[in-house]
């Protein structure tokens, strides 16, 4: 049977017709006829179905998603793989179309999937022994940052072209504030890519894998050398996976400041631990530096941030806080220039 359709095999679903074709005699000299519709191994049955290439797909498959999910392992994808690698081994004994579709759909979701394991620790905790906002922001922006590694071709255009992605917006649901030595898994997943843009989900998970935090952010693909928007070539966008966007109550990115009300503030010099590796200071602390603004007894439900202009060390930002009718609103100026505008909604 395999010998007449080497490449491509002899069509999907198609055993149990050529082997009875073929092989009818014998089944009947047994003493009784029976329909047999596979080779009882998945891969004897899919060598005749789809030939070598089908195979050499299936397999191919598995290996490039074993290679993408190295650098993103944590205890769930552990237990899930042991899953399904028992199914893989069990596919020798036997065929069972059911086992096919879960190992693909569910090791194609392990594909689509880029997350980080944290634990609440002492450092992250506020005095109440919750997670800090700024910590779980952190948490978040890793977990984006180290996604490129799952993106090799990205990840190369971006070094031979000296490019970053720096954020250019950011809005948080709070579900759930998480209390000290709970387990975490931030997942984030690109939902949208356009030349000069791209827009993901990221979300903080218990150990239930229940959401804790939502959020969408828009990022911008700029020329390090110039500071100035750098475009993408559409072959590296669409070696991309792009996923679904994520259940949530999406905003506009653009904040609209009063344009009376505000309150200003003593000035805030950025110092030296403020500044991340792109050299301006570090998105989740435009962010610490409004809540320590808020008063005592705020309690943040939801958040947006809009960027603009990034702040260096030694820059002195001016805060200007806005009432509104959800909340407070903290504009972070530098030089007359608005560097941030932070959203809080209690």
């Amino acid at each position: 049977m395999f010998n007449n359709n080497i490449l491509f095999g002899t069509g999907c679903d198609t055993f149990y017709i050529r082997f009875m074709n073929l092989y009818i005699d014998d089944v009947k000299s047994i003493g009784r006829v029976d329909i047999n519709d596979s080779a009882c191994n998945i891969y004897l049955t899919m060598l005749i179905n789809h030939g070598l290439v089908g195979l050499s797909l299936f397999i191919s498959f598995i290996y490039s998603v074993l290679i993408k999910i190295k650098n993103n392992f944590n205890f769930i994808i552990l237990v899930i793989l042991m899953t399904i690698i028992s199914c893989l081994i069990y596919g020798f004994f036997s065929f069972n179309v059911v086992i096919v579709t879960t190992i693909f759909f569910t090791l194609l979701s392990i594909n689509c999937m880029y997350s980080l394991s944290f634990i609440v620790t002492t450092s992250t905790c506020d005095s109440k022994g919750r997670l800090k906002l700024y910590s779980a922001l952190q948490m978040m922006q890793d977990c984006s940052e180290m996604w490129i590694d799952s993106e090799p071709i990205v990840k190369q255009y971006f070094a031979e072209h000296n490019m970053t992605q720096l954020l250019a917006t950011r809005q948080v649901e709070i579900i759930r504030v998480p209390s000290f030595k709970e387990k975490l898994t931030v997942t984030t997943s690109v939902y949208g890519m356009k030349p000069m843009f791209g827009f993901r989900n990221t979300f903080i998970y218990d150990e239930e894998g229940k959401p804790c935090y939502k959020t969408w952010s828009m990022g911008a693909f700029v020329d390090k050398s110039v500071g100035k928007l750098k475009r993408v070539d559409d072959a590296t966008i669409a070696s991309m996976d792009i996923e679904s966007q994520l259940e949530m109550n999406y905003k506009d990115r653009r904040i609209i400041l009063p344009k009376e009300g505000g309150l200003v503030l003593e000035p805030v010099t950025v110092l030296r631990s403020d500044i991340d590796y792109n050299q301006h200071l570090n998105n989740a602390n435009y962010v610490r530096i409004a809540m320590e603004l808020l008063p005592e007894e705020f309690d943040v439900k939801s958040l947006r941030v809009e960027y603009r202009i990034a702040a260096k060390q030694g820059d002195v930002l001016t805060p200007t806080i806005f009432k509104t009718d959800l909340g407070l609103i903290v504009a972070l100026s530098n030089g007359g220039e608005v560097s941030a505008i932070v959203e809080f909604n209690n």
